[in-house]
C-alpha cells in the first residue's frame, strides 16, 4: 500500500518519523514507543520481512553502537547509551524503510522537485550509475586473488585484501578519469 504512495508523501513520513524521534527527549524514553509503534505498521503495509530488515540495517547497526557506547563516558551513562541506541536504530529503521518503498528514479525525481543544485543530482545519479560497475570490478578481483592463493591464512588474507582495495581505489580513479574524458568529449559540462 505504501509503495504506490507518491514519493513526496513517503519523504514526509520518513522526515516525520526521523524528526520525531529526533525530538524525544532523553529524559523521556517512552515516547519512542510511538514511533517504534508506526515503523511497525509501515513495515506490516510494506511487507518487508524482519530478516531483509535485519541484513540491510546490519553493517550501519554497528555505527550506531560504536557511537553510543560514547554516553558510557559520562555519569549516569548507561541510561543515555540505551536512548541513543534506541533512537540510531528507529532512526536507522526508517530510513530502510524509505530506501525499500521508494526507486532512485523516484528520489532522483523528488530532489529534483526540491530544486537542489543539478551538479549535485548528476552526482548521485552518476554514483548511482557506477556502483554496480564498482561491486562488479570489486568482485573479480576478489575471484582472481582467491585463485592465486593456496594457503588460507587470516593474516595474509587481511593483507591481500588491503591490496585489493588498494588497486580497486586506483582503478576507480582511472576509470573516472576515462569516464570524465569521454563525457568532456561528447560536449558535457
Amino acid at each position: 500500500m505504501l509503495r504506490r504512495a507518491p514519493v513526496a508523501v513517503k519523504a514526509w513520513i520518513a522526515l516525520s518519523l526521523l524528526l520525531m524521534i529526533a525530538a524525544t527527549p532523553v529524559r523521556s524514553p517512552y515516547w519512542l514507543l510511538l514511533p517504534f509503534g508506526f515503523l511497525i505498521v509501515l513495515l506490516a503495509l510494506c511487507r518487508i520481512s524482519p530478516v531483509l530488515l535485519l541484513k540491510r540495517m546490519a553493517a550501519f547497526e554497528v555505527i550506531a553502537v560504536t557511537t553510543s557506547i560514547l554516553a558510557l563516558l559520562q555519569p549516569g551513562g548507561w541510561a543515555l547509551f540505551w536512548v541513543l541506541l534506541t533512537k540510531a536504530t528507529l532512526s536507522l529503521i526508517t530510513a530502510v524503510v524509505f530506501s525499500l518503498s521508494i526507486s532512485f528514479m523516484e528520489l532522483l525525481d523528488l530532489l529534483k522537485r526540491l530544486h537542489l543544485p543539478r551538479l549535485f543530482m548528476t552526482t548521485i545519479a552518476l554514483l548511482y550509475r557506477y556502483l554496480f560497475v564498482l561491486t562488479d570490478e570489486a568482485s573479480r578481483m576478489t575471484r582472481a586473488r582467491a585463485s592465486r592463493t593456496f594457503v588460507p591464512s587470516t593474516r595474509r588474507t587481511w593483507l591481500l585484501n588491503s591490496g585489493v582495495i588498494g588497486t580497486l581505489a586506483l582503478r576507480s580513479v582511472e576509470r573516472a578519469e576515462n569516464v570524465y574524458n569521454a563525457m568532456r568529449a561528447r560536449g558535457w559540462r
